[in-house]
């Protein structure tokens, strides 16, 4: 009689998810008023004899509660097959809605842009200078100047605006409140599921439906929101170009960091990896407390961490894995950029006249160069990024592609520099500076003997052009430059001296022995 009657409550064609959503709640129901509260009867073919009331009724209880299982395990199967699928439906459908809400978002900052920049266009066609105008915006691009006068300049700016907000995006593209919320619903179907492993017949298979939940999970979240949010994040690092943004001219004395000393896009998604590391340790708690401890899988083969076995681990080791990939694909873009960015300030700010100061010039300022102390902001800004964002080898690895790189892009830079010996000192003041930085801050063993030897090619610019025969022994003594660099490339560095055409012949001399002049042809 009552089969029947919770078939026909839960029958609805008009909605698939009536018997979804009503029949745990009504398991519940059954089985706690037949399973608890049920009076006693002799129905129960129970031998009263050797028993007390709490152990007859118990008895009787677990007879009626096996009785109901047995009867409503066609409908507790009908709920683990279609409740899967409706889960994942679910999960998409949110992660999809998220998608939706930030195209629209990003639409609409388009669209009030057009808007701006229309009104613009209107005041212009009716400003007479609307020519000079466009010449003046054309004109700023190419110098990098602001001209806050310019109607033009301000269409620009609005340019900009929009990719800032969309470089600053970058960290949004994972909403962690969703996937928290995602977690806790994965959470809670799990514990419905595991309310009907009545009888040993079901636990095998209810086992293997809340595993598959998990995995149902972890698919979604990987190939719904962690991938695409990498993958367009990625995609704005490669589009980011320091020469297509405008360059602020920071006061000297002033200790704000402008955009001229951060990478922006590589700033937020150091904030995205953070923000995807929270989860994969979210998804490690999970597993732990959900599938290990809840004896879903084997709690022995889970010890032994034998992924081959366990195919549970192997999704989740997978997750991470492609985590790790986008990790490491965005941060060797995000490196380049903050390689370009470290060659942008190589170029605008480094002065002929820093270690070349005109001969008129009776003091010379004993200080690093503003060149130097922008680019240690640049890497200060940027080298810490990842601190408490994931693990430490990922960090170290970072850190030191950084350090080599920028060892490698600075020694071109001082190959492409006119040196003379009153520059030297500024020079070795730079030197000092960027071997404080790696050694004392950054403290990657790996990097730190590269900024000594470069200290000691340093000076070689402050000998005196009279020691020239002193600077060709210098040059090949190649233990004060610990191996890092060549006879060649010490070389290369000595020609940027100022006065290397008149030290050139003795230099060469005790360097490669006899010269020319020297040979006579017997």
């Amino acid at each position: 009689s009552l089969i029947p009657f919770v078939n026909k409550i839960l029958k609805d064609d008009r909605n698939e998810d009536t018997f979804i959503n009503g029949f745990p709640s009504i398991y519940s129901h059954v089985i706690e008023e037949f399973c608890t509260n049920l009076d006693f009867s002799i129905n129960g073919s129970i031998n009263e004899e050797k028993l007390d009331k709490e152990q007859r009724d118990k008895l009787f209880h677990k007879r009626v509660y096996d009785l109901l299982n047995v009867y409503l395990q066609p409908n507790i199967l009908k709920y683990l097959d279609q409740s899967s699928i409706q889960f994942e439906k679910n999960i998409l459908k949110q992660f999809t809605n998220f998608q939706i809400e930030q195209k629209e978002k990003s639409e609409n900052e388009m669209l009030n842009l057009t808007a701006e920049n229309s009104t613009i266009d209107i005041n212009e066609n009716q400003n007479k200078d609307g020519d000079k105008y466009n010449f003046l915006d054309s004109f700023t691009k190419v110098f990098g100047i602001t001209s806050k006068t310019s109607k033009a300049e301000q269409m620009n700016d609005n340019l900009t605006s929009l990719m800032n907000n969309s470089l600053r995006n970058i960290k949004n593209l994972i909403n962690l409140e969703l996937c928290l919320s995602i977690v806790r619903q994965t959470q809670a179907r799990i514990d419905i599921f595991l309310q009907f492993k009545t009888s040993m017949n079901l636990s095998t298979l209810i086992n293997e439906k809340c595993e598959n939940i998990f995995r149902i999970l972890i698919k979604c979240l990987n190939e719904n929101h962690i991938q695409p949010a990498y993958e367009k994040a990625i995609l704005l690092l490669q589009s980011y170009d320091i020469n297509d943004l405008p360059i602020n001219v920071s006061n000297e004395s002033s200790d704000s960091k402008d955009v001229t000393q951060s990478v922006e896009p590589l700033v937020n998604f150091a904030e995205l990896i953070n923000t995807s590391d929270i989860i994969l340790q979210m998804i490690s708690i999970f597993y732990r407390n959900e599938m290990v401890t809840k004896k879903i899988i084997d709690p022995t083969e889970e010890a032994k961490k034998n992924v081959w076995q366990s195919g549970l681990l192997q999704t989740k080791k997978n997750f991470e894995s492609a985590v790790d990939s986008f990790v490491a694909d965005g941060l060797n873009i995000g490196i380049n950029k903050l390689v370009d960015q470290i060659n942008h300030t190589f170029k605008t700010v480094q002065l002929p006249t820093d270690y070349y100061p005109p001969a008129h010039k009776n003091t010379v300022e004993i200080k690093p160069t503003e060149c130097c102390r922008k680019t240690i902001t640049l890497l200060d800004n940027h080298c810490f990024l990842l601190n408490g964002a994931t693990d430490k080898g990922t960090i170290d690895v970072y850190q030191q592609e950084i350090g080599k790189r920028f060892f490698n892009i600075l020694v071109e830079h001082l190959k492409t520099q006119i040196i003379s010996t009153e520059g030297a000192i500024i020079l070795i003041c730079d030197m000092n500076l960027y071997f404080d930085f790696f050694n004392q801050k950054l403290k990657q063993k790996s990097i730190i003997p590269y900024f000594p030897a470069l200290k000691n090619v340093s000076n070689l610019f402050l000998i005196d052009g009279k020691d020239s025969k002193e600077l060709g022994k210098l040059i090949g003594d190649l233990n004060k430059f610990q191996g890092i660099f060549s006879q060649e490339e010490i070389y290369e560095f000595v020609q940027r001296r100022q006065d290397w055409l008149s030290v050139k012949r003795d230099v060469e001399k005790v360097m490669y022995g006899l010269g020319l002049k020297d040979c006579v042809i017997m």
